[in-house]
């Protein structure tokens, strides 16, 4: 089951390279899900080596699209992507 789907547009380097390792780096992060995520306290997981712990454990798959097909095609892509796999640290718990 997947984690977390996301999107990153063409300026969201940041957010594409390191952002979703680190949980202090944004708002909304793979790592900052993880950590608040009482099933996962079991595995020795911390504020320190969450990012590695992902590195480790997780498959990330990237598809990369043309900046040139817009915002609402980005946009289009991610909604059909949560809808088909409902990754588990997306919206609200009581909507899932």
């Amino acid at each position: 089951t997947p984690m977390k789907i996301g999107k990153a547009g063409e300026k969201s380097n940041a957010r594409f390279l390191s952002q979703h390792y680190n949980p202090g780096s944004a708002q909304s992060t793979l790592a900052k899900s993880v950590l608040l995520d009482e099933n996962m306290k079991d595995k020795g997981i911390n504020y320190d080596n969450v990012g590695i712990w992902i590195k480790n454990n997780c498959r990330r798959v990237d598809i990369i699209i043309d900046s040139d097909e817009g915002a609402f095609t980005l946009e289009l892509i991610e909604a059909v992507l949560h809808y088909k796999y409902k990754p588990i640290y997306e919206g609200f718990i009581s909507q899932r």
